[in-house]
């Protein structure tokens, strides 16, 4: 059931008798900084990183809303608090109150009775009045008229959507309050906000009522709705926005729901306002500073979102995952943590979700669908422009990565002869010659800038590279953090640098294991270990040559290992590790007891995770020589070979 309510308190009275309800103009907005009307036309976005709101939540972390931050998202959205300032930073509408109402509750043993009591007085139910028209000019308006009946009708007509959408039905009523009162303790800027309320007004335990406010700032949109009861998309959007609230609370107790991550709750309410509200109208630019949030601040973590985590939900919407689908079970998940939700969210999501992730917050439509995105109300000038990280000479290297669950989109201007990418992950390439590919189909495959193409000499370590002829000019790079951080790196060499091979990309010979806790460790030989320019390596393993050693406490015996077999990995060639691909090697361990050598386990095979330094090293040149240095700090020392 759809209820209506209206707060009408006697100043609201005495203002209609004194404008005779003519439709003259009285100004209401006074009292709060952030009432603004926005031409429902316009595609502008609103800087995220300037706003008051934006330096508010800029404290959420990893899905936690701290106290302070919480209390100054509230005054933004809703007005005064004691104690609490408001922050510094332009102002933007706020299209929804309930995240800040939501926080507030997940953080309430923190604050003070005071701080309780003006919550309370901000969303305690309003005073009811009858259905009907109400005119404009008691909300600063223009003079047309809020349909009270059309405000029900479409609340309910959401609630079906969402319902068959999501394929179970609300068991609450929802009820609409038209216009919180101007009186202390302040004046809400927020559009709109759902509060849930459960049997005898409790604020905790099953919800038996969502309560939707349809605040000032609204009220000229909710005059949108026409005759035939179709709505304009800003009004559309928000009743969707809040209706959805009203099913997030309603899965599980109100207590659970508070306590879901702003990134889940925010970002599936405002993809699903959006998507019901605005779908593909004209975007207004009332939800513009979300998707704004989503572009500007690329690097953020997904997890340290709210509101712009919109652009996630839409971007596993266009590459195949059917959200809607997903959605009881992110709600869900969410209360066993972000990687929990962010599972349940990436369940049927194809390499595409996190290879485009980067590339898509370029929105090149001529290279759509990798580097362009698509989503409701997505306004047209929305967009990551990549950082410029200057000019790739012979001889040069440029590093930059993204953060988990982030992305980042770098550009550089190719002059070296040769050009190589480096760093396993998810990515989109775009080389200098237009061409699009993945960072896996690019990893490791040397560019020729040459236009009359490269050549290692026959018996040079490069001899076996196969070149890829591009122009000299800019690559764009897109990296996706994905569940870990991810760096691309990309070198510039001579041609006759290349082709003679830069540490570690050759043969190499052990010739010296450090080991901790050891005194003393032999090793030469032990170890033939190849490594070509794609990163591919293979370790064979010498059992003519095996690893003495001695741990370095008094009567300690002396251990020899005996290695055989073969060991392939793929190499993030410069960058570090190493990651496990195949073989058979095996190490046998003995003991030197009673005067012979006695064998103390059996064969171990060398598997990924299993024993060995390569599995879990990372690879640093040194002089002419390298070494592979493990977590532990264990180092096997290499020279070149033969």
């Amino acid at each position: 059931m759809v209820a209506i309510r209206r707060s009408f308190p006697a100043l609201y009275a005495l203002v209609l008798v004194a404008a005779g309800c003519s439709g003259g103009s009285i100004d209401t907005t006074s009292s709060s900084a952030g009432a603004t009307t926005l031409d429902a036309s316009t595609t502008t976005t609103i800087p995220a990183e300037a706003s008051a709101w934006r330096s508010a939540v800029a404290g959420i972390e990893d899905g936690v809303v701290p106290p302070e931050v919480a209390l100054q998202a509230f005054v933004l959205a809703f007005g005064p608090l004691p104690g609490v300032e408001r922050p510094a930073g332009a102002e933007t509408p706020i299209p929804s109150g309930t995240g800040a109402l939501r926080w507030v509750r997940r953080n309430w043993d923190a604050l003070t009775e005071e701080q309780r009591a003006a919550f309370t007085a901000y969303i305690e139910p309003k005073s009811t009045v009858s259905a009907g028209l109400l005119p404009l000019p008691l909300f600063g308006g223009s003079g047309s008229e809020v349909d009270s009946v059309a405000i029900l009708g479409l609340a309910e007509q959401m609630k079906t959507r969402i319902e068959a959408e999501l394929e179970r039905s609300l068991t609450a009523d929802i009820e609409i309050v038209l216009a919180p009162e101007l009186t202390l303790p302040g004046d809400p800027d927020a559009w709109a906000w759902a509060s849930p309320v459960a049997s005898g007004g409790a604020p905790s335990g099953d919800m038996v009522t969502c309560q939707i406010t349809i605040g000032k700032n609204a009220m000229s949109s909710a005059a949108e709705i026409d005759d035939q009861g179709v709505p304009g998309p800003e009004i559309a959007y928000i009743i969707a926005h809040e209706v959805f609230h009203c099913f997030d609370y309603d899965l599980t107790t109100i207590e659970e729901s508070v306590a879901r991550p702003p990134w889940v709750v925010e970002g599936l309410a405002e993809w699903v306002g959006q998507m019901l509200g605005v779908g593909d109208s004209t975007p207004p630019a009332l939800g513009a500073q979300h998707w704004s949030g989503w572009f500007a601040l690329a690097e953020a973590s997904l997890f340290d979102r709210e509101y712009s985590a919109i652009g996630f939900y839409a971007h596993l919407d266009e590459t195949g995952t059917h959200v809607w689908s997903a959605i009881d079970s992110i709600l869900a998940k969410s209360n066993d943590g972000n990687l929990a939700a962010y599972g349940a969210a990436t369940a049927v999501a194809g390499p595409a979700t996190l290879e485009t992730w980067a590339s898509s917050l370029v929105r090149d439509a001529t290279r759509a669908p990798e580097w362009d995105s698509e989503g409701p109300g997505l306004p047209l000038s929305a967009r990551t422009t990549p950082d410029d990280l200057g000019v790739l000479a012979n001889d040069g290297e440029i590093k930059r990565g993204a953060a988990a669950y982030a992305a980042t989109v770098w550009q550089a201007d190719i002059q070296a002869e040769v050009a190589v990418l480096q760093g396993d992950g998810p990515g989109m390439v775009t080389l200098p010659d237009g061409a699009s590919a993945t960072r896996q189909d690019t990893i490791g495959r040397p560019l020729c800038t040459n236009p009359e193409g490269c050549k290692c000499p026959e018996g040079s370590p490069g001899a076996a590279a196969i070149f890829r002829i591009v122009p000299k000019g800019t690559m764009i790079v897109g990296v996706t953090g994905g569940p870990t951080d991810n760096v691309a790196v990309l070198f510039g060499y001579s041609l006759e640098d290349f082709c003679e091979g830069t540490c570690p990309v050759g043969s190499w010979v052990s010739i010296r294991w450090e080991v901790p806790g050891l005194d003393t460790a032999y090793g030469a030989g032990t170890m033939i270990l190849t490594i070509d320019h794609l990163g591919n390596g293979v370790i064979e393993f010498d059992p003519d040559f095996p690893l003495f050693a001695i741990a370095d406490q008094p009567g300690a015996v002396e251990v020899r290992m005996e290695f055989a077999g073969t060991y392939t990995f793929r190499l993030d060639t410069q960058l570090g590790s190493a990651q496990y691909t195949g073989g058979n090697a095996q190490v046998t361990s003995y003991a030197f007891l009673g005067g012979e050598w006695v064998q103390t386990a059996p064969p171990i095979d060398l598997v990924e995770g299993g024993v060995g330094y390569v599995g879990s090293g990372t690879f640093q040149c040194e002089g002419d020589g390298m070494a592979v240095v493990a977590e532990n700090g264990g180092r096997i020392i290499f020279q070149s070979w033969p």
